[in-house]
């Protein structure tokens, strides 16, 4: 006698029969195999046989779907989004969860809840439909629902559901007009220095040292507004990055114990006038219980996105209608390159994962246009003459 096949891992075995548990509530069970290959009994009780029935199946077919490796193209996208969130949610910290949280509930389960991942599996409909996030909501937006479908489609394809990832095949994703924010000329820093000291909008809410700070050192602005006094080494002049600035939405702000990356976890040696600075700011800032070197006048942590709105209501009258809290990263880098620091030691100093990254979006380029023109033009006349 043959012997009976074994369940296969994220499958359930056969229904039992209703059984009526008290007058009028059936009950149904049936078994999950899980992944360490052990069972798991599942039961529902309804007021009908069919009731218990289906809900048993379903109850059963949930539990399968969460076990690893049984993904299958005819699970729903949103399961799928659902099975995504839950692999990051051990991963990613809660700045970036929330992101992604967002992009499943407004953007993708509405768009694909009737979908199955084989049916969605289509680089035509996924252009088509993240042109339609990025003509409506923006390029910002349109670019997080791509990062969360590639994530979610590659998680189908380590899992056999799918041969090859989609989303890999669709086209970049560009912002219409001036993309990201500029660096400040480098030789036009002094007289923006001088016109935010002479600020008073800036100076009345203690954001001069923060600018100065940034146009000194290049952090990241939630760098700079999580940094913390036991951060700071003045004996040796050298700046740690351990955790930054960051809104929780329905908590407010709070400290985040790590950086954007591993490469952003680095400690630099800062410039004298930012340490003579800072020694200054110590014996006058607000004390916190963080021990925040860049509080706001009340002693709370400070929210990037209020030092930019405070940016965009001062920086006309300042003369750089163009900045933003980006812009001075951008600054100390071009800076650095025209220094003569390579790519690879600029990335270091700004805690990038990746030299191509300083390369191509933080140097400032055509920096050197009009030396170039007048070589040229040396060049040329002397070819005429």
């Amino acid at each position: 006698m043959m012997a009976r096949p074994r369940i296969p891992i994220g499958s359930h075995g056969k229904l039992s029969e209703p059984v009526e548990k008290s007058p009028g509530k059936w009950t149904v069970y049936c078994r999950v195999r899980l992944q360490d290959g052990s069972f798991k009994q599942i039961e529902r009780t309804r007021t009908s046989k069919i009731k218990a029935s289906i809900a048993c199946e379903q109850a059963a077919t949930e539990l399968g779907s969460k076990q690893l490796g049984t993904l299958s193209s005819d699970m729903r996208m949103t399961n799928l989004a659902d099975r995504y969130l839950a692999e990051k949610r051990e991963l990613r910290s809660v700045g970036t969860l929330t992101v992604y949280e967002s992009v499943v509930e407004k953007h993708i389960k509405p768009e694909f809840k009737n979908l199955t991942i084989g049916e969605a599996d289509s680089p035509e409909r996924l252009q088509a439909y993240v042109r339609r996030v990025q003509k409506k909501h923006g390029a910002g937006a349109a670019k997080s629902v791509r990062t969360v479908l590639s994530g979610m489609f590659g998680m189908a394809v380590r899992n056999g559901a799918i041969p090859r990832n989609p989303v890999r095949e669709l086209e970049g994703i560009r912002k219409k007009g001036k993309v990201g924010s500029d660096a400040i000329p480098l030789e036009d820093v002094p007289s923006f220095l001088d016109a935010v000291e002479g600020c008073t909008f800036l100076r009345e809410r203690d954001e001069v040292d923060l600018l100065r700070f940034l146009l000194g050192v290049g952090f990241r602005a939630g760098e700079a507004l999580g940094l913390c006094w036991d951060m700071v080494d003045f004996q040796n002049g050298k700046i740690s990055v351990e955790r930054i600035s960051k809104r929780q939405p329905g908590k407010g702000m709070f400290l985040q114990d790590h950086p954007k990356t591993e490469k952003s976890r680095r400690t630099i040696s800062a410039p004298l006038f930012i340490m003579d600075m800072l020694k200054r700011r110590r014996s006058t800032v607000i004390a916190t219980p963080q021990g925040l070197v860049f509080p706001t006048p009340d002693g709370a942590i400070m929210d990037v996105n209020l030092l930019d709105r405070h940016l965009r209501k001062v920086r006309k009258g300042l003369g750089f209608s163009y900045i933003t809290s980006h812009s001075f990263r951008k600054t100390v880098a071009t800076m650095l390159a025209d220094a003569g620091m390579s790519s690879m030691d600029i990335a270091d100093y700004l805690g990038h994962s990746k030299a191509e990254i300083t390369e191509r979006v933080y140097i400032q380029r055509n920096r050197k246009s009009s030396e170039a023109a007048a070589l040229i033009d040396a060049a040329y006349s002397g070819a005429a003459s």
